[in-house]
């Protein structure tokens, strides 16, 4: 998929210990991935965005994902 911008990728994410949520529109189920295998799986310059259009909801099997990204630093300010 071509980007207008330079997205944040598996490996940049990993790198800078961010968190990734998939969820799911249909049923709102969320989950948070484990980045390492899919580093292995799609390579460290997998973009984020990307992601959504790999599987389906593991509860309603929907293919309606969306992805979210929660930065080290608004983590490590939630404590």
């Amino acid at each position: 998929m071509e980007h207008r911008y330079n997205p944040a990728t598996l490996g940049s994410c990993a790198d800078r210990g961010d968190e990734v949520f998939m969820g799911c529109h249909e049923c709102e189920h969320t989950l948070t991935l484990d980045l390492a295998p899919l580093i292995k799986h799609l390579g460290r310059d997998y973009p984020i965005p990307d992601l959504k259009k790999l599987g389906h909801c593991q509860r309603c099997g929907a293919r309606n994902a969306y992805v979210r990204l929660a930065s080290r630093s608004v983590l490590d300010k939630r404590g």
